[in-house]
Parts: structure tokens; C-alpha cells; sequence
């Protein structure tokens, strides 16, 4: 659950909502000097789907004792976040196994500063209590372990074969880290603000750019290059506002949560100011 204040209240994102802008971006990513994410449907999907782990937790939402205020997303113990994320990566496998792939890659990744892609991010490994760190550390290895084998399966499959070689594997996970990137962007949207997401794809052949992204204002953002098919590209955010006060307990901020209606905020992607 993504948590942010919001003129004098909280604003909340369920999880499966950041995952849907996220995928309205991969949708609509492609153009003359862009090449499209392929394979396009498990591409979705893990887009998508990238955070699905949190959707039992999302549902349940639970009071910080410190704050006393619903957890915010960085604030949800390590082990814990691990142990339902992994559930989720699961269900993908289930579903579309290279999908399910890239999906473990990227919860690995988020522990490792989106493996060296954004050196500004602060260490997911260092944000869990000491005492656990050589457990996160094991949960993370034991994950790779298991992507080098689903890996390897995915060789023997024609839909895939082609698609878990280095360079287009490894262009597929930079392509959903930026789907997500600039889904986050949103996420915590500030007029004025600008974003710069390095290592964005081009094409599968190792092209890569930086994508510097800016709210003009409240609803108009400028990408630069513009990676998206249309000149003017349309997106839409689910959200809801919470009172921003302090909670009894978690049935007191479940009971709130529920009672507060979503809310859609449209915002328009554009080549050029």
C-alpha cells in the first residue's frame, strides 16, 4: 500500500493500482525509436502483476504502533514483505512462468537497488532490522537460485526460448523497473517535480537512454525522449483519501479505508510541453 500526505490527508494506492498504471504505460510504450516490450502478453501481465503479493495485505491493512497511522510501504518488515511477495511470484509462475520470472527478478531487485539501475535507492536489505538481514540476504540468494532454474526450463519452451537470453531477458527487466518508475512517479505525484529513470530500453539490441519526466502541473507531464506510441498519451490512477489522524487499531483504519470511495485522477503524457 502506497501512503502519502495529500493536502492535509493521506492519499492511498492499493498496490494492484500502481500495477495497473504501470501496465497502462507498457501498453502504450513503443514508437519509431522505441522499440515494444515483447513477448507483449507475458510482458503485461508482469507488469501488471509486478506486486500482486500485496493484494491479501492491502486488503487487511494494519495500524504502525509508532505512527499509529496504516504502514506505509517501507515501513512493512522485511521478512514479512518477503514471505507474501513470494506467494505472489507463485501465483505469476502459475499463470505465465516468464512473467513469473521477471516478477521474482524484480522483487530480488528492488533488495539490490534494481541491481545497480538506480543507486539512489535506498538498501531494502539495510531497512530490515539487524537481526534479520543475514535471513533476507539468504531468502534473496535462494529466489536467484530459483529463477536459474525456471530459467533454464523456459529454454526448452518455443514461446520462450529466445526470450530468457541474456540481453532480452535482461532488457525486460530494465523495461518493467521503468514501467514502475514512472508509474511511481505518479504514485507520489508533486507538480513541478521531475524524475530521471537511467538505463530506459530502446531496443533489444542494448540502445539505452535516460528519460527525464516532469509534471508541468497538476495533470501535464512531459517525458523526454517520449517513448509512447501517441503524441499526447491519456493515464488514470485509482486512488482513495484517508483522514490523517491517528487510528485505535486496525479494525478502525480497515472499517475507514472501506467506507472511502475511489477516486480517478487523469493525467496527460505529452512529447512536448
Amino acid at each position: 500500500m502506497i501512503i502519502h500526505d495529500w493536502n492535509g490527508d493521506l492519499m492511498v494506492i492499493y498496490q494492484m493500482d500502481h500495477g495497473d498504471l504501470a501496465a497502462q504505460f507498457e501498453r502504450s510504450w513503443g514508437n519509431t525509436t522505441f522499440a515494444p516490450a515483447e513477448p507483449s502478453q507475458a510482458m503485461a501481465h508482469a507488469t501488471s502483476w509486478h506486486d500482486n503479493g500485496w493484494i491479501e495485505y492491502d486488503a487487511k491493512p494494519r495500524v504502525n504502533p509508532q505512527t499509529r497511522r496504516p504502514y506505509r510501504l517501507h515501513e512493512v518488515p522485511a521478512t514479512e514483505h518477503l514471505e507474501f511477495y513470494k506467494a505472489g511470484i507463485g501465483k505469476v509462475i502459475r499463470e505465465d512462468a516468464y512473467a513469473g520470472l521477471l516478477v521474482s527478478m524484480h522483487l530480488t531487485g528492488l533488495y539490490q537497488q534494481r541491481y545497480g539501475l538506480d543507486g539512489g535507492m535506498p538498501s531494502f536489505i539495510e531497512r530490515a532490522a539487524p537481526e534479520a538481514r543475514e535471513n533476507v540476504r539468504a531468502f534473496i540468494a535462494q529466489l536467484e537460485r530459483e529463477q536459474a532454474e525456471l530459467r533454464a526450463r523456459l529454454q526448452h519452451n518455443p514461446a520462450y526460448a529466445a526470450a530468457v537470453e541474456d540481453r532480452w531477458l535482461w532488457t525486460n527487466y530494465r523495461l518493467l523497473q521503468v514501467f514502475d518508475q514512472i508509474s511511481l512517479f505518479f504514485c507520489f505525484f508533486r507538480p513541478g517535480a521531475t524524475r530521471t529513470i537511467k538505463a530506459a530500453p530502446r531496443t533489444y539490441d542494448g540502445a539505452e537512454v535516460t528519460l527525464r519526466v516532469t509534471a508541468l502541473d497538476a495533470s501535464r507531464v512531459v517525458v523526454v525522449p517520449f517513448p509512447f506510441a501517441h503524441a499526447e498519451t491519456e493515464v488514470t490512477l485509482r486512488v482513495k483519501r484517508l483522514p490523517n489522524r491517528t487510528y485505535a487499531d486496525d479494525d478502525d483504519v480497515r472499517a475507514t479505508l472501506n467506507a472511502a470511495p475511489f477516486q480517478a485522477l487523469r493525467y496527460i503524457l505529452a512529447a512536448v510541453a
